[in-house]
């Protein structure tokens, strides 16, 4: 039996529990598995009435973690970074005009943090970083015309 009444607290309980899953890795997983294809369609549900329900809270779950695994920064520096850029991209100057938030703009090789782009920016940036010699190579020739 994989839960033990015998135990008194429920911290207890939770270390038996995890150490029994623990020891029993491919037996829980086959359990999962098996629960899991049972209930696909209930599952599934849930989770979509879930996602409805915690839209708000999911997607700045996600903000924050994807701006401290991408580039390293809270959400309190990427906010202090647009107050200090006024809201505008740090090159045109504008609001980004999908209506999307500010794009972080960071070196990719030094993975330091340079600025929020709009999109339309970040995108144009980004092409001549990748294709900047081939540019200068092109405008070489091209003034010599």
């Amino acid at each position: 039996m994989w839960y033990n009444t015998d135990m008194r607290t429920k911290e207890q309980n939770a270390a038996y529990q995890r150490a029994w899953r623990f020891a029993h890795k491919e037996q829980v997983t086959t359990m999962y598995k098996k629960y899991n294809f049972a209930h696909k369609g209930q599952r599934k549900k849930h989770k979509a009435t879930y996602y409805i329900t915690h839209k708000e809270k999911i997607l700045a779950r996600v903000k924050i973690d994807t701006l401290k695994r991408k580039y390293g920064i809270t959400l309190a520096e990427y906010d202090q970074m647009l107050e200090e850029q006024h809201g505008v991209c740090a090159i045109c100057g504008g609001a980004d005009p999908s209506g999307r938030r500010l794009a972080v703009d960071h070196d990719h090789e030094t993975g330091k943090v340079r600025g929020l782009l709009c999109t339309s920016c970040n995108t144009r940036l980004g092409f001549l970083e990748i294709h900047r010699a081939a540019i200068r190579q092109y405008l070489s020739r091209a003034s010599k015309l």
